[in-house]
């Protein structure tokens, strides 16, 4: 390696190598990171490019603990071979340990959770992922450079605080909304055109998507998990009441039975019985009413050998059979004793004593807890189950506008990923806009019926104060009315007859702050116009790169100083991520946070 020596800027200026001298801070980092050891080139430039509150964090960190230097070194190095996403990496740690230690510990957790988060952007681009992992991606890749008001979870952003003053009597405040927390901008349709765009090449951990930044830093529309784009929307909810009979059924059965054996017991997630043909439940009415004491199962073997069809048997959730007190979640969960397969309705419809079969072969004795087991002795509160429509409407609106010509779901479904892809960023912007104002739309329609529902109900419930009086309560008072009457609020009204295609896409009028304090959430672009937004998008336009890579590509731009180069396939990226991974996590495997005091050895005189 060459040795471009300590504190000394070396470029070129007009052809000629002309050295410059570096910040004074400089030199004493120098030498803390790379003690007597040649500094290669590249990594002169980009520690002569290093602030002075970035230098004395990592001349500190080092002083203090000396298993910091090496990992230091290393990044430093790569960082200065064009490697963007070391260069990336000193910069957080240089800016999120200013105030306080740094020490190789905290060091692999800053490494960790930057690769986590460039693991979760590739997660949003990449289709096949799915679930959890890709809502996750998604949620990620619609953050803007403001992470002030991210939440960790959509239903977090649920939570009010009402003052106490503010607060009915008989409720506290600071309780979760009890209904659906929905993503106003849905984290799918919002998701396209960010990461199918050509403008996504350019995104890392710490520089969002240019798109993103327009609609956030420009025209102040938030998405992701922010709570400005999180909305109260009543669903078909059951979770309480499934918890409640759980519980019950534990007791009953006075422990015997574990509470997650009994949530399998429950379980319809899987549960998928056999369907007969209209011919074929014609030929059951007749086989039952020529065979009174027949079964369906009878009928089934019957139905084979007259027309040698097979009747399928559907598909059945299996139950987990787990020891009473065994822990069945987290990192000390154990196995259940067994896993009872469901593979016809017979064995699904005798499932229970499967279960006890199964406990009485490991020695649990169940004798009492057959007797006593009967699910309709279990009382459960009517109140803890909310059968609202609102959710599922919305989102069924939207799918429907996708099928619709002349809106921006239909052109966005339509252009596909390389038709989106190919756009200009202007027409890229533009077109998110418009899709925004579109669910945003939908939503805001949807929460002025049923506010008229909100209003009817207070009214019939103090008609001293009338419908009208529900605008003078606080904004924690309509909230603690709306939760404390949300069962009866989500079954009022028709809310499938009244949002037809044409009434939830109607312009937006009369909105107020009354709707916004009762489910959480206000519009944020619906008053935006495009010709404001051309006024805008000229600026960050000549920000974003004109040429376009490869599609399919990824890269990774390089925030270095120099000509650095791009991490240019999914294939060579990721592999280049898990090469800087590996090598800083051999080095810091077991290393624990040293005063350089105590290992630092005699120099010999």
């Amino acid at each position: 390696m060459d040795d471009f020596g300590l504190g000394k800027v070396v470029t070129k200026v007009g052809g000629e190598v002309v050295e410059k001298v570096a910040p004074e801070w400089v030199k004493p980092l120098t030498k803390a990171v790379f003690g007597t050891n040649a500094v290669p080139k590249g990594a002169a430039e980009v520690l002569n490019k290093t602030s002075k509150i970035q230098a004395d964090t990592f001349t500190k960190g080092i002083n203090f603990d000396s298993g910091l230097r090496e990992p230091l070194e290393k990044i430093y190095t790569l960082a200065g071979e064009g490697r963007s996403d070391a260069y990336e990496l000193l910069t957080i740690v240089g800016r999120d340990f200013k105030e306080q230690a740094l020490n190789a510990k905290k060091l692999k957790q800053a490494q960790t959770q930057y690769f986590k988060s460039q693991q979760a952007l590739r997660d949003a681009a990449d289709p096949t992922v799915t679930g959890d992992k890709g809502r996750k991606g998604k949620q990620r890749a619609a953050e803007g450079s403001d992470k002030s008001t991210l939440v960790t979870s959509h239903q977090q952003g649920m939570l009010y605080q009402p003052e106490p003053d503010q607060v009915l009597k008989g409720h506290q405040g600071g309780d979760r909304f009890i209904t659906e927390g929905h993503h106003v901008n849905i984290l799918d349709e919002y998701n396209k055109i960010i990461t199918q765009h050509s403008s996504w090449k350019d995104v890392t951990p710490e520089s969002p998507s240019p798109v993103v930044e327009v609609m956030e830093k420009v025209m102040g529309i938030k998405a992701g998990n922010n709570v400005a784009n999180i909305a109260d929307v009543l669903s078909n909810m059951t979770r309480n009441s499934r918890i409640a009979r759980t519980q019950g059924l534990v007791e009953q059965s006075e422990g015997i039975l574990h509470p997650t054996t009994i949530n399998d017991y429950l379980g319809v997630t899987k549960y998928n019985p056999k369907e007969f043909t209209q011919e074929q439940a014609v030929g059951l009415n007749l086989f039952k009413k020529n065979n009174p004491d027949a079964t369906v199962d009878d009928f089934v073997v019957a139905w084979k050998k007259q027309t040698g069809e097979t009747i399928s048997e559907g598909e059945f959730p299996n139950i987990r059979v787990y020891a009473p007190d065994a822990v069945s979640s987290g990192k000390k969960k154990a196995p259940p004793l067994e896993t009872i397969e469901i593979k016809t309705q017979a064995d699904h419809d005798r499932r229970i004593s499967l279960v006890f079969d199964a406990l009485d072969r490991h020695g649990i004795n169940t004798k009492t807890a057959r007797q006593n087991f009967d699910r309709s002795k279990i009382l459960v509160d009517s109140k803890l189950d909310i059968y609202g429509y609102d959710h599922e409407i919305t989102h069924q609106i939207l799918r429907e506008m996708k099928k619709m010509e002349g809106t921006a779901q239909f052109e966005i479904e339509q252009l596909g990923p390389k038709g989106i892809f190919n756009l200009s960023f202007d027409a890229a912007v533009k077109l998110q806009l418009r899709s925004s104002q579109e669910m945003e739309t939908v939503l805001a329609n949807v929460l002025q019926y049923r506010y008229t529902q909100v209003k009817e109900l207070f009214g019939r419930l103090n008609p001293e104060l009338g419908a009208d009086g529900y605008e003078k309560l606080l904004a924690g008072e309509k909230q603690v009315f709306f939760k404390k009457n949300v069962n009866t609020l989500a079954v009022m009204g028709d809310v499938e007859k009244a949002m037809t295609i044409d009434a939830a896409m109607k312009p937006i009028k009369n909105w107020n702050n009354h709707i916004g304090d009762t489910f959480g959430w206000s519009p944020q672009s619906l008053w935006i116009t495009i010709k404001e937004l051309e006024e805008v998008i000229k600026e960050v336009a000549e920000k974003v790169p004109t040429t376009q890579p490869i599609p399919g590509q990824v890269s990774i731009p390089s925030k270095a100083p120099g000509s650095f180069g791009h991490l240019q396939t999914d294939k060579a990226n990721i592999q280049q991520l898990q090469e800087l991974d590996n090598q800083l996590g051999d080095m810091m495997e077991g290393v624990k946070p040293q005063k350089s005091k105590r290992t630092r050895t005699k120099r010999k005189k």
